[in-house]
């Protein structure tokens, strides 16, 4: 059994609930069947940046549905929030 959920942050580092799923198993199907219906709702003009705490098929599913959107794993996080910095300054402040 898993979970996923997939919260917002605003400028002022306050998270915002969006959606919650409990599935089978984390895996490439759940993964797809999840952000498709998130993307659905959201829309696919924006790119995300998606962290997870496992992969298990993330990866595959962002290629396959999100081109261009960018998975990160919780041992990397502060890698990417450095690296994000290098982009924007005001990242994580």
């Amino acid at each position: 059994m898993g979970e996923y959920y997939f919260q917002l942050r605003d400028p002022n580092e306050e998270y915002f609930p969006i959606a919650f799923a409990v599935v089978e198993a984390e895996n490439k199907d759940s993964w797809h069947w999840f952000i498709s219906l998130l993307l659905r709702d959201l829309g696919n003009q924006r790119k995300y940046t998606w962290t997870s705490d496992q992969q298990k098929g993330l990866d595959t599913t962002l290629k396959e549905l999100q081109p261009g959107s960018y998975a990160s794993y919780t041992e990397n996080f502060n890698t990417v929030i450095n690296e994000l910095r290098t982009i924007d300054s005001e990242v994580a402040k």
